[in-house]
């Protein structure tokens, strides 16, 4: 058997790939032959014959799993660690991430929300590594924001936008509010296209003022200035 167990190994590459491959491996050898080895599969707790309670794989080509078991799948709380480094740490189901999770890749980048079958679906943050992160709703791994959909971006500088997308690009309804630079603490609250303010909209300074009317690609088109009071303060016409 041992000598069995050694050649399967040294075929790994080709038997264990995706990692569930090696866990039905394991449960085929059995417990008893593999407990005459050097390398250590799985370790915790068993019932009738399967993988059931706390355990942990340390699979053949370096992926390792920590958590709970149930009929010989991956099911409740567990974290695993990819070969690349990735590691996703949340709720399992049947063998798949499914449920509320964390996701953190090698790069920096990071998501945490809801998954269904390995894949972000449903509410959940998206984080990049240079600090930026969306807030909103996902379908398949993929942010609604990439197709349309509402959300929330937030840039690394503070700068905010709540609101409707479009092919990743502000478009519809939606509020920018600025953070650090030369426009700190103003806000623009209306219609957009393309990543531009466009239609109708409200300007908002902190000093109380405010210009509403038509923007145009970005710029004031036909709007009027009010100041903290309700005065007119001035007027854009095209």
């Amino acid at each position: 058997m041992q000598l069995a167990y050694a050649q399967m190994k040294e075929n790994a590459a080709d038997s264990f790939d995706p990692p569930e491959n090696a866990e039905k491996q394991f449960l085929m050898q059995g417990p008893g032959c593999m407990k005459k080895t050097l390398y250590k599969w799985y370790q915790g707790e068993y019932k009738d014959g399967n993988y059931h309670g706390q355990g942990t794989f340390n699979y053949p080509l370096g992926e390792l799993y920590e958590g709970e078991w149930k009929d010989g799948k991956k099911h409740g709380q567990g974290e695993f660690t990819y070969l690349n480094g990735d590691k996703y740490v949340g709720q399992w189901k049947d063998g798949k991430e499914n449920g509320q999770g964390s996701m953190t890749w090698v790069n920096g980048d990071s998501f945490q929300g809801n998954f269904v079958d390995g894949k972000e679906n449903g509410l959940g943050t998206k984080t990049w590594a240079n600090g930026d992160s969306y807030q909103g709703k996902f379908k398949d791994g993929e942010a609604l924001a990439a197709s349309l959909g509402k959300g929330t971006f937030i840039w690394s500088n503070g700068d905010k936008y709540e609101g409707e997308w479009k092919d990743w690009k502000q478009h519809g309804e939606g509020t920018l509010t600025y953070g650090k630079g030369e426009s700190e603490g103003q806000k623009y609250v209306g219609e957009w296209k393309n990543n531009l303010q466009h239609g109708q909209g409200t300007w908002i300074i902190p000093d109380g003022t405010k210009w509403v009317g038509e923007i145009r690609d970005g710029r004031d088109w036909n709007t009027t200035g009010y100041d903290e009071d309700g005065n007119v303060i001035g007027k854009y016409v095209n």
